[in-house]
């Protein structure tokens, strides 16, 4: 069954506050290790090094993990094609808890998400993506990964000859 990984969150969030992380306390590697975990799918593998830097403290300083976590539910559900609608709502209502910096979320889910630049560009209303150069750039960039991906895929396909 199909789970609205945001929900799920935001009635945890509206039940308890919060989710009880530490505010502002830098990332664990063994916390990282768990997140490039859950990323596994869900980012280019051409991203990889990047996410890790959250780990070593390039991101985390700036971010707590809560922030990490929400973004990461974020990418979940725009892998499993959750209605973007929904999503803003979701957004909206943790703007409201005032727990979770939702444009730094919204900016780990730009960088990292497959479906990021779309999102994003869904989010922020913006119509002409070419216009917004970090928009341009990271997907750019994506469909650069993407192609890369279906051909690691297709050479990996035992040939029909064997």
């Amino acid at each position: 069954m199909k789970k609205h990984l945001p929900s799920i969150l935001l009635k945890k969030i509206l039940q308890n506050g919060s989710m009880s992380y530490p505010s502002h306390k830098p990332v664990s590697k063994k916390f990282m290790k768990e997140w490039e975990e859950m990323v596994d799918g869900l980012i280019y593998d051409e991203r990889l090094p990047e996410w890790r830097q959250i780990g070593s403290g390039v991101w985390s300083k700036l971010m707590d993990k809560y922030e990490i976590e929400v973004a990461v539910y974020l990418m979940k559900a725009l892998d499993q094609k959750e209605n973007y609608k929904d999503l803003k709502q979701t957004l909206e209502a943790l703007k409201k808890t005032k727990d979770c910096d939702v444009a730094k979320t919204l900016n780990v889910v730009l960088n990292f998400s497959k479906q990021g630049p779309q999102f994003y560009c869904y989010i922020k209303n913006i119509k002409d993506p070419l216009l917004n150069s970090d928009v341009r750039r990271i997907s750019n960039e994506n469909l650069a990964f993407e192609r890369n991906l279906q051909l690691r895929n297709l050479n990996s396909q035992p040939s029909k000859d064997q």
